[in-house]
């Protein structure tokens, strides 16, 4: 089972690593896209698989980041301009949900086929 489940993993991951560009990230320093793995746990009962930097959950589902203090945050954006503002929304841009769901029935056959192996 768990070569089954490294597989099905891997079929998920390499379509997340496609779908981060499809969903509108840029690739900057490559830490999010290359961070993304599969990996067994539970005693090898299971796989999971996503980004090993923390901002991989901000840019699936958003976020709301509030400023510390009443004078706001202050930031420089892309072009150069300086911002102060009380919050900032991060859009969700996911890749990961939309790589799960296209691959799952790929994901499930691996798994099965390894399942239904015979044992030599």
């Amino acid at each position: 089972m768990a070569k089954g489940l490294r597989r099905a993993g891997a079929v998920i991951e390499a379509r997340a690593k496609k779908e981060y560009t499809a969903s509108g990230l840029r690739v900057r320093s490559n830490r999010l896209r290359g961070g993304i793995s599969s990996e067994l746990f539970n005693r090898n009962t299971s796989v999971r698989i996503g980004p090993n930097v923390f901002y991989g959950e901000v840019h699936e589902f958003g976020m709301t980041i509030n400023a510390k203090s009443a004078a706001g945050m202050t930031f420089r954006t892309a072009d150069g301009n300086w911002v102060r503002t009380q919050s900032v929304r991060i859009p969700a841009r996911p890749y990961m949900g939309p790589a799960a769901d296209k691959e799952m029935p790929q994901a499930i056959d691996e798994l099965i086929r390894q399942i239904m192996r015979p044992m030599n």
